[in-house]
């Protein structure tokens, strides 16, 4: 009581004080004596401890400078899109990866789907190639093993990968795995497609990969008692990862699964471990992926595979089965299986069997060849302009008009009429002449060469303004209505890096008539030509074709479409970190595309990698 009083004086004189009892009820002796002190030492007063443990053995000891432990107590939410599908009349796989399976009618396949992000599954941003995030092979077979177990076809007879399947930075990509009907043998063939997807519009679908599912294999035995097995000499990892991550590639904490190994023979033994942050997430899969890739870092170990000092590229995967689920850490045996090639045998801590490998054929890559690098993600929703190539309709002989000079690109047997201006192209109809089935200004034909001057721009801007407006206008003959009026320019518009914007004069239209355009759609076209005589015949087809913009190259057209750019890699010193937080991350082993620490014969502590 008193100490609270002292306290309260202390508190209402608004100075800084510490009270602290000494003796307390039912609280004294040296106990209470020493927390006194020590609750005096923290708010500042100066304590003689060496007068207070003087002939006790008590000594100062160094704090640990690593960042205490912490456990995690909030609920993990589920996975965005994970709610009742069968109210939609599909049914849920139960997969962190999937989100539902349809059996199609008439059918005895099965279509999965699903979809895959940095947010939803952030573990994956622990691997990366290049800069790049590209999904594990071992989610290539966790996901093939997970379709099998669905259809009863559980045992993976050979998954080849096709196509890297980068994710993007942000956003998401829309997972398909297609499982055929089974044929006469009870064998299954499986398809993996990936596309961007968001609320402007979807991608087209690629395929990333093709397999063969078929039943159960032979269930193999258990792993010898002993472990390590006798006469296996063990390897020292040293920094492997912290190696790794000064490359090209490298590994975040999840992938660090790889805790010791052993070699005998040709034969390599290895234990690896899930992060203790992932074992919550092991009961949802067959077979965690960062746990299977663990697995793989252990390839270039001893003398199991002659590298060369080369990254190795997982190319295949055959005879592969799950034995058992939700494995957070594994035995590891791996055997030489011929060129370029290991099979492998995991099993738990009482050696019952997880999973087996028949055989994993890699393939030495150049890390310096341009398609070595796995392309980059498509942007979810960041879209930019394209000139796409599309093919032109056949027209046949139509006879077309021009207002103003014939263009050089508009040859004699062009089927052009050439008309003073407007007036003089109404007069000719209403003489009963034939109506053209489209009319061009070309506002650069006969007119000054020097097409770079402000005065040239400001000239043909004017001239097809005042053109647009009387095409529009209520005075025009009624019989010329429907018929487009088509502005050319020549080089005024790039549709690629080798195709430079030499006709400035003319360049300013194109915003101009697009303007036009959106309050009289359908009215007007705006094509760009190149000069070329062949572009010149193609012109007709051009019109009608139906597009509003359009450029010939060399007789060929070329029209503007929106397409998803690619998401561009930051600048960063140091391979193998997140672009803008100088965090390092990682890659893994997949089928395709990922990275296995490798080492020579010698046992020298360099590294090499499966890319």
């Amino acid at each position: 009581m008193v100490t609270m009083a002292v306290q309260e004086v202390i508190d209402a004189a608004g100075v800084m004080a510490q009270v602290s009892g000494s003796v307390r009820r039912d609280e004294g002796g040296l106990g209470r004596l020493l927390t006194s002190l020590a609750e005096a030492y923290v708010a500042g007063a100066p304590v003689d401890w060496a007068r207070v443990f003087d002939g006790t053995g008590a000594r100062p000891v160094d704090l640990p400078t690593y960042a205490f432990q912490r456990q995690r107590y909030w609920l993990r939410l589920p996975s965005a899109g994970s709610g009742d599908v069968t109210s939609v009349g599909l049914r849920s796989p139960g997969h962190p990866l999937l989100g539902a399976a349809v059996e199609p009618a008439e059918s005895d396949g099965l279509v999965l789907t699903g979809r895959v992000s940095l947010r939803e599954h952030p573990w994956l941003a622990d691997h990366r190639v290049m800069g790049t995030v590209p999904l594990p092979g071992t989610a290539f077979v966790e996901l093939a093993a997970t379709a099998g177990d669905l259809v009863e076809c559980p045992h993976i007879e050979e998954l080849t990968m096709q196509a890297p399947l980068t994710l993007p930075e942000t956003g998401g990509l829309d997972l398909q795995l297609t499982v055929s009907a089974p044929d006469e043998t009870g064998r299954r063939e499986i398809g993996f497609f990936a596309r961007a997807d968001d609320e402007i519009a979807a991608a087209a679908w690629t395929r990333h990969g093709t397999g063969v599912l078929c039943p159960a294999g032979p269930v193999p035995e258990a792993a010898p008692a002993v472990w390590p097995p006798r006469g296996a000499e063990p390897v020292e990892l040293g920094d492997l990862y912290g190696q790794l991550a000064d490359g090209p590639f490298a590994y975040g904490p999840a992938f660090h699964g790889l805790r010791a190994a052993w070699t005998r023979d040709r034969k390599v033994f290895a234990e690896v471990r899930l992060p203790q942050e992932l074992h919550e997430q092991a009961g949802e899969y067959l077979l965690h992926p960062a746990l299977l890739d663990a697995a793989l870092h252990a390839v270039g170990l001893g003398e199991l595979l002659d590298t060369g000092g080369q990254p190795l590229r997982p190319f295949a995967w055959n005879g592969v089965s799950v034995h058992a689920t939700g494995a957070t850490a594994l035995r590891v045996t791996l055997t030489p299986a011929g060129a370029n090639a290991v099979s492998l045998y995991a099993a738990d801590g009482t050696g019952a069997p997880v999973v087996t490998v028949g055989s994993l054929l890699l393939r030495p890559v150049d890390v310096t060849e341009p398609g070595a690098r796995p392309p980059a993600a498509a942007h979810s929703s960041l879209l930019s302009l394209t000139w796409t190539p599309v093919p032109l309709p056949a027209v046949g002989a139509v006879p077309w008009a021009v207002l103003g000079d014939r263009p050089s690109w508009a040859g004699p047997d062009s089927g052009a009429v050439c008309h003073a201006d407007l007036d003089a192209l109404a007069a000719s109809v209403a003489a009963g002449d034939p109506v053209p089935g489209f009319v061009v200004l070309d506002p650069a034909a006969g007119g000054r060469d020097d097409d770079g001057h402000p005065a040239v721009a400001r000239e043909r801007a004017a001239r097809v303004l005042e053109s647009a407006r009387a095409w529009v206008s209520e005075d025009l003959d009624e019989r010329l209505a429907p018929v487009p009026l088509v502005v050319v320019t020549r080089d005024a518009v790039g549709t690629s890096a080798d195709d430079p914007v030499t006709g400035l004069g003319s360049a300013p239209l194109w915003g101009l008539v697009r303007s036009v355009q959106s309050e009289n759609p359908g009215r007007f076209v705006l094509l760009d030509t190149d000069g070329d005589p062949e572009s010149g015949r193609s012109v007709p087809g051009a019109v009608a074709s139906g597009e509003p913009e359009i450029a010939l190259r060399g007789g060929s057209a070329l029209v503007p479409r929106l397409s998803r750019m690619a998401v561009t890699e930051l600048p960063d010193p140091t391979p193998g970190t997140r672009p803008g937080t100088g965090v390092r991350d990682s890659t893994t082993c997949p089928v395709r595309d990922s990275t296995c620490p490798v080492r020579d014969s010698t046992r020298s502590t360099r590294p090499a990698r499966c890319s």
